[in-house]
C-alpha cells in the first residue's frame, strides 16, 4: 500500500574508541560484516578518536550498496599531545526502500579545545522521530559529564523538542568504582539523557569493563565501569534485543585500550506511531494540569471542563485555546469544553506550534511593567512559571509533558 509506514524496523550499532588510531581495510571489512549480520534496515556508527576526518564513513565501496547515507558529522578533538588530528564522528545508514527525513543536526564541545562533548542527528525514519547522538565525555569529572549531557540536552530540545527515540552511543567515561576498589553509584545516564515525554525507563544492555580494571592515578579510579557502550530511550520493549562487547586485540588485531560495542534488536513502529496518535490529547491534558490552579484561596482564572474534569486555568490559556477554535460553550449550566472532534483533527506538533504562537501573541498584548502578563493573580502566577520571557521556549515545551522537568 502506497504511503505506509513500515511496521518493524531492524537496527544495528557500533561504538568505538579507536584511540587515536585508524581503521585498516581488514578491520573495517570485519566490523562492516558483523554490523549488516541482522541485515538492518538501519546501522548507526559513532567513533571517538578516529584519526580521519571520515565521518564515520570508513566503509568501502560495495559493503552498503543496498543503504543510502542519511546522515554524517564529524568535528575535530584534542585528547593527546602527540596526536593533533583526531575526531568525532557518525554516520546514519538505512535501506534504499525506507522513507527518511533529516529534522536537524549539531553538536556541543566543552571548551576552546574541543576535547569532549557529542553530536547528534534528528531523523524522522517511517513516521518516528529518531534522536541519534554520539558522545565522548569527560574522564575526570562527572560534573563536568552531567554537563555535556545537559547542554546537549539543551541543544536538542531547541532544534526538535518532540523525540519519539534516543538512540546514544559512545564513551561515556564513568568509573563504577572509587579509589579502594570500592563500588560506587553508578553514573545516572537516564536522567541526563535528552528529555522527551512519554518515556519508559532507559534501556542499557550493561556496563562493561573495557580497561583492564587497573588502578588510574591520574583519574584516581580503577578502569572499571560503563566506559562505552550503545544506550537507548524508548517508549516500548524491544524485540530480538543484543548486545555483543568484541576484543579489538584479538578479534580485530587493533592496539586500542577500548573495544567495540554493538548492539542490534528490532523496533515495533506500529506501536510507536499508535502512542503518537494519542499524543495531541496527552498534551492538551498535561497542559490543563501543569496550569490550573485550585484551592480555597484561589481567585480569577475561567473554567474549562475535559474528559468530565474541571480545570480552573488562566484566561492567556482559556484565550488561547478559543482563539484556536478548540472550545465549545454547552447551555447546561453554561460549561466551557473542549471540542474533541476538532482536537483529534490536529496532529501533536501542529497543535503544539498553533500554542505556542498564540500564547506568544497573547503574551505581547498583555504586557506591562509587572511582567509579561498584566495581572498576577494566582492563575497567571500559574501561567507565568510556564511563558515568562525568560527561557521561554524550552518553558513552554515543558508545559505539555506528563512530569515537567
Amino acid at each position: 500500500m502506497p504511503g505506509k509506514n513500515k511496521d518493524k524496523l531492524k537496527f544495528s550499532m557500533l561504538t568505538w574508541n579507536t584511540a587515536n588510531l585508524g581503521i585498516t581495510r581488514r578491520q573495517a571489512y570485519l566490523l562492516n560484516e558483523k554490523l549488516l549480520k541482522p541485515d538492518p534496515d538501519v546501522i548507526f556508527v559513532g567513533l571517538q578518536e578516529h584519526s580521519s576526518n571520515n565521518k564515520g564513513e570508513y566503509f568501502y565501496q560495495g559493503n552498503f550498496c543496498d543503504y543510502n547515507k542519511v546522515a554524517s558529522s564529524s568535528f575535530k578533538v584534542i585528547t593527546k599531545p602527540r596526536k593533533l588530528s583526531s575526531f568525532q564522528a557518525m554516520s546514519v545508514y538505512t535501506k534504499k526502500d525506507i522513507k527518511v527525513k533529516q529534522l536537524a543536526q549539531g553538536s556541543y564541545t566543552d571548551d576552546l579545545m574541543r576535547n569532549k562533548g557529542g553530536q547528534y542527528n534528528i531523523l524522522k525514519i517511517e513516521g518516528v522521530v529518531y534522536a541519534f547522538l554520539n558522545v565522548h565525555l569527560d574522564s575526570y569529572d562527572r560534573k563536568k559529564r552531567n554537563n555535556e549531557m545537559f547542554q546537549l540536552r539543551k541543544k536538542i530540545r531547541q532544534d526538535h523538542p518532540y523525540i519519539d527515540e534516543i538512540i546514544i552511543l559512545g564513551d561515556f567515561n564513568e568509573r563504577i568504582v572509587d579509589h579502594d576498589n570500592r563500588e560506587k553509584n553508578p553514573f545516572n545516564i537516564p536522567k541526563q539523557v535528552p528529555y522527551a515525554e512519554g518515556f519508559s525507563k532507559a534501556h542499557s544492555k550493561a556496563t562493561y569493563e573495557q580497561h583492564e580494571g587497573k588502578f588510574n592515578n591520574k583519574r584516581k579510579a580503577y578502569d572499571k565501569g560503563s566506559l562505552d557502550q550503545v544506550f537507548t530511550v524508548s517508549q516500548i520493549k524491544y524485540e530480538k534485543d543484543k548486545t555483543v562487547v568484541k576484543k579489538a586485540k584479538t578479534d580485530y588485531k587493533h592496539d586500542s585500550d577500548h573495544n567495540p560495542v554493538f548492539r542490534e534488536f528490532t523496533l515495533d513502529t506500529k506501536k510507536i506511531l499508535y502512542k503518537k496518535s494519542n499524543l495531541t490529547t496527552d498534551r492538551l491534558r498535561n497542559l490543563l494540569e501543569n496550569t490550573s490552579a485550585c484551592g480555597t484561596n484561589y481567585r480569577g482564572g475561567q473554567s474549562i471542563t475535559y474528559d468530565s474534569t474541571v480545570y480552573t486555568v488562566p484566561y492567556g490559556i482559556y484565550s488561547t485555546l478559543k482563539k484556536m477554535d478548540l472550545l465549545v460553550d454547552t447551555s447546561i449550566f453554561q460549561k466551557t469544553k473542549i471540542d474533541n472532534n476538532k482536537l483529534k483533527s490536529l496532529e501533536a506538533d501542529e497543535f503544539t506550534r498553533k500554542f505556542k504562537k498564540n500564547i506568544k501573541d497573547y503574551a505581547k498584548d498583555h504586557t506591562s511593567r509587572g511582567g509579561v502578563f498584566r495581572k498576577r493573580n494566582l492563575a497567571t502566577a500559574v501561567m507565568y512559571r510556564y511563558f515568562s520571557e525568560e527561557d521561554a521556549g524550552e518553558k513552554v515545551d515543558r508545559v505539555f509533558c506528563k512530569s515537567p522537568v
